[in-house]
Formats: structure tokens, sequence, C-alpha cells
């Protein structure tokens, strides 16, 4: 597992300076983009935010960028745990 922050597009908006927990970071052949899976820490709020299975793209602080779906939310040591996958069309 490896650690980072970074961005996490909704469409028009934005959730800024998230806890990411990698499990998966693959650079996707022929493409700027990774595939990446792991954990997100968000608050209750962000997570209101969020719907299962929809598209998003992950920017982590050192630039690389990935189209992720969330696919489930769960409490995790007083905060949430948002578990993510690569977008199937990555």
């Amino acid at each position: 597992m490896h650690e980072s922050h970074g961005e996490l597009l909704l469409g028009g908006s934005r959730l800024h300076n998230v806890h990411v927990e990698l499990d998966q970071e693959e650079p996707l052949s022929g493409r700027g983009d990774w595939m990446l899976s792991g954990k997100i820490h968000v608050s209750e709020q962000e997570a209101q935010e969020l719907e299962l299975e929809r598209h998003y793209l992950l920017q982590l602080v050192d630039g690389r960028t990935g189209p992720i779906v969330v696919t489930n939310v769960e409490p995790h040591n007083g905060s949430l745990r948002a578990a993510f996958r690569p977008h199937p069309d990555a």
C-alpha cells in the first residue's frame, strides 16, 4: 500500500486534499492515465457527494491521474473510507 494525497473531480466540483491509500497503481499503455485502486478518506459531508459506480477522476499530488469509480463507503476510525477501482473503460 502507498499513501498519497490528491483531488477527486466530481464533475463540476471537487474534493480537495483527500487522503488516498493506493492498492494498485499501474500506468495505462499509450496514455497519460493510471489504473488506480484503493481507498479515499472522506468526511460525512464529502461522502454525501459521492455516487457508487459513477465515473470520477482522481488527481494525485505527484501529477498522476486515473479514472475511477467508487464501489462502497464504510466507517473507519471515526471517519469514512470510500473504496475505489479503475473505471471499466480505462
